[in-house]
């Protein structure tokens, strides 16, 4: 979320990641942060779809939520950031009254 963006990039691409949720979660923050919003929200967007088949933590999702929704105002995709802040509500009603 700082502006070393070419720091953070430099990073990444020399690490080797274990789990694609992290990796795909990561590079579409990086997307974000470099204003490549319609990346950003594809990456986001795949990870969110798949959320109920790759059992990733709701605490992790509510994080996908959460960036799908700034890079979604700020693309101007207005009705989806409404979306996303909807899902985030669920979540957080999951996270706070766990099953």
């Amino acid at each position: 979320k700082n502006a070393r963006y070419d720091l953070a990039a430099g990073i990444y691409d020399t690490l080797k990641f274990s789990n694609s949720f992290y990796k795909k979660h990561i590079s579409a923050r990086l997307s974000a942060s470099a204003h490549n919003h319609s990346r950003a929200i594809t990456l986001l967007s795949e990870l969110a779809d798949n959320f109920e088949n790759t059992g990733e933590n709701i605490v992790l999702m509510y994080g996908v939520y959460s960036d799908l929704e700034i890079s979604c105002r700020a693309a101007s995709d207005y009705e989806k950031a409404y979306a996303c802040l909807r899902k985030r509500t669920e979540l957080l009603e999951r996270i706070k009254t766990p099953s």
